[in-house]
């Protein structure tokens, strides 16, 4: 109710706007999270936040093209603050069967992403490597995934790919 009536009294509160869809995201109404973060853009189209939470939920439906745009654009915007940006940027590419590009934006996100907090990364690399006919680099990333995330719930997954890598 907050939100919404700072919404009505300054409809260009882009902060108000991402709120409200990051309560629908919480809902699990994705359309309804969508529209708070496209009001959020339309608001300020400087304002980062909502493109990486567009970025996902469009990941999580695969729109991959649309993941592109919004990561693409992300990046633009900052291309220091959000590792996940290149996460998700690197998912789609690779989704949409862009090799060279999935690899760039992975290894950025790797090398921006100092504390590990995101081991994901680790696993994706591994993938691209993997698709990409490079074995031990493949390899050498599901090894990493494994010492961040020695308890992990993907980790006999994660064992049993790296068997047949290696």
């Amino acid at each position: 109710k907050s939100l919404q009536k700072a919404i009505d009294l300054y409809p260009k509160f882009a902060e108000a706007w991402l709120r409200l869809g990051d309560l629908e995201q919480r809902r699990k109404n994705i359309e309804g999270a969508m529209a708070g973060y496209q009001q959020a853009i339309n608001a300020d189209p400087n304002f980062p936040l909502p493109y990486l939470r567009m970025a996902f939920l469009s990941a999580v439906t695969s729109n991959w093209e649309q993941t592109r745009k919004l990561t693409d654009r992300l990046i633009s915007l900052d291309p220091v603050s959000f590792p996940l940006a290149y996460f998700y940027n690197a998912v789609a590419e690779f989704n949409l069967n862009n090799m060279a590009r999935a690899e760039t934006s992975a290894l950025r996100a790797e090398n921006l992403d100092s504390l590990h907090s995101e081991p994901r990364i680790e696993l994706l690399l591994a993938t691209i490597y993997k698709a990409k006919g490079a074995p031990a680099l493949a390899a050498d990333h599901y090894r990493a995934y494994l010492k961040l995330v020695p308890d992990g719930p993907l980790n006999e997954r994660v064992k049993s790919d790296l068997a047949k890598t290696e």
